[in-house]
């Protein structure tokens, strides 16, 4: 009877193995190769003064992780959001290629190539301000924040 009870615990621990792996691995998956709660990718000044920042913010859901968005604004002009993603996994790196001339700004997630988005979008949209901004702007946000009515 004891052989007995020893390969029945033996089958239901291969049995727990066999369930509980596959999920360990993925929470690790999540929680280590999905860091953070979002921030800004990249920030850049364009040669007429634009500021352009690249976004990420955790949706908290598994399987749509975080959306990416481009926010523009020219010098005196207000936020314009343009949508890169809403099903990505954690971008470790970005940069932005600005090309004034053509109005045209591509985003690079590492060295993937991944959306060009205009440059200066259509003023005429509700302003739409980025959820994180580079401490060089963190600022100018709170300022503008406390001048409004």
């Amino acid at each position: 009877m004891n052989a007995q009870s020893s390969s029945a615990t033996r089958r239901v621990l291969k049995r727990s193995a066999l369930i509980l792996t596959p999920i360990l691995l993925f929470a690790g998956w999540f929680l280590l190769g999905q860091p953070g709660f979002g921030g800004v990718l990249a920030y850049a000044k364009a040669s007429d003064n634009t500021d352009c920042i690249v976004t990420q913010t955790c949706n908290g859901s598994w399987g749509e992780p975080y959306s990416v968005g481009f926010y523009s604004r020219a010098p005196g002009g207000i936020w314009n959001w343009q949508y890169i993603d809403h099903e990505a996994d954690h971008w470790c790196s970005c940069r932005m290629e600005i090309d004034v001339a053509k109005n045209e700004v591509k985003i690079f997630n590492g060295e993937h190539f991944e959306r060009s988005v205009q440059l200066h979008a259509d003023d005429r949209r509700p302003e739409q301000k980025p959820p994180h901004l580079p401490p060089a702007l963190s600022g100018q946000l709170v300022l503008s924040l406390q001048q409004k009515p």
